[in-house]
């Protein structure tokens, strides 16, 4: 399982703009300023810790910051995929292709270089295998 993560930097904004809110409501500033602290106290810790999309055996995952999961994208193998900038291109079991778009302000860029290393790899494992097998012989004359 391969997980892509927001981007990281999401979370500790979110958590200053927390602490701005908290001191606005020590000086006074009213309970709303201590709700909406609260509130972005929990998205920040929610951006640093939940993934954006899981990516399984068989399918890819979109979820949410709750972590309930939005859609999902099935493909065959890890090699059907494809990073391209702004989005990931999957290769369904059927032989459609579908776009997956994916903001580089959301998600962690350090995530989908991972993840495109893991499909480069997935990619000379399947290209390997193909050459290993024996071409198959042609059939006798008659």
């Amino acid at each position: 399982m391969i997980r892509i993560g927001y981007n990281k930097a999401w979370g500790p904004v979110m958590l200053v703009a927390a602490a701005i809110n908290v001191v606005l409501f020590a000086i006074g500033s009213g309970w709303i300023a201590l709700g909406l602290a609260v509130m972005l106290a929990i998205f920040g810790v929610l951006y640093m810790i939940r993934p954006f999309l899981v990516i399984t055996d068989s399918a890819i995952q979109a979820k949410n910051l709750m972590g309930i999961t939005l859609r999902s994208f099935p493909f065959g193998e890890l090699a059907d995929l494809e990073v391209v900038p702004g989005g990931l291109i999957i290769t369904s079991p059927r032989g459609g292709r579908q776009r997956l778009k994916i903001s580089r302000w959301l998600v962690s860029q350090g995530d989908l270089q991972r993840l495109a290393a893991r499909i480069d790899v997935a990619r000379d494992a399947r290209a390997a295998k193909a050459d290993a097998e024996p071409a198959p012989e042609p059939a006798p004359a008659t």
